[in-house]
């Protein structure tokens, strides 16, 4: 008898977990968000007190929110008892600009063009622009572009007022003064930093660095 009743009595405390809204989703804590408005992330969750909190497909919802908010890089979605789903997003952070149906957009370190500049709220940070064919992450030019974009050092960032790929082996700073660095790809990025303002000192208009120890310098 004591047995059966165990087992009614963990029945029941499955269905009041999994089915009732006793344990529903009563709050959405928003957590990480800067560029993104909260209001939009709880939108898209689109969940409530009907919603027992037990049964969310959390990597559903974590999928969803990075698919309907461009600037949104990572979701992660966790429970919080008894009635509290915590979404903790982390942002894209530009790295440069590419120009997409005629108009600047921003573009993160995984070669994404997220936003259109002007819909950026802020005042944007100081970025470079990136010639490239087709940016997107799926292209290789841009991923070894953005990389080394990210990876360069803010004394040769300086130097620098516009990048190009056209190849994944030919990204090429255009320096302010109108001499052209072609740093080829994203490999060596410490050798190439390090040997960077020597090589520049040297007369020319174009330096190729692409190969460390082969500099050639016309």
């Amino acid at each position: 008898m004591l047995g059966l009743v165990g087992v009614l009595l963990v029945g029941i405390g499955g269905w009041l977990v999994y089915f009732s809204s006793l344990f529903g989703v009563r709050d959405i804590k928003i957590e990480g968000t800067a560029l993104v408005d909260s209001s939009e992330v709880e939108q898209i969750v689109g969940l409530g007190p009907n919603d027992a909190l037990a049964s969310v497909d959390l990597q559903s919802v974590a999928s969803t929110i990075e698919q309907q908010l461009p600037p949104v890089k990572s979701a992660e979605v966790r429970r919080s008892w008894p009635s509290t789903l915590v979404v903790t997003i982390a942002e894209r952070t530009p790295v440069a600009t590419v120009t997409r149906d005629g108009a600047p957009w921003l573009i993160d370190d995984t070669g994404t063009p997220y936003l259109a500049a002007s819909d950026y709220p802020d005042e944007l940070p100081t970025l470079l622009p990136l010639e490239v064919k087709d940016p997107s992450p799926q292209s290789l030019a841009t991923r070894e572009a953005v990389t080394v974009i990210a990876g360069l050092s803010d004394d040769v960032r300086e130097l620098v007022s516009a990048v190009s790929a056209p190849s994944a082996g030919e990204v090429t700073l255009q320096l302010s003064d109108g001499r052209v660095v072609i740093w080829g790809d994203s490999s060596r990025m410490q050798d190439k930093l390090t040997m960077l303002p020597g090589v520049l000192e040297h007369p020319g208009s174009e330096f190729d660095i692409s190969s460390p120890q082969a500099i050639v310098i016309k």
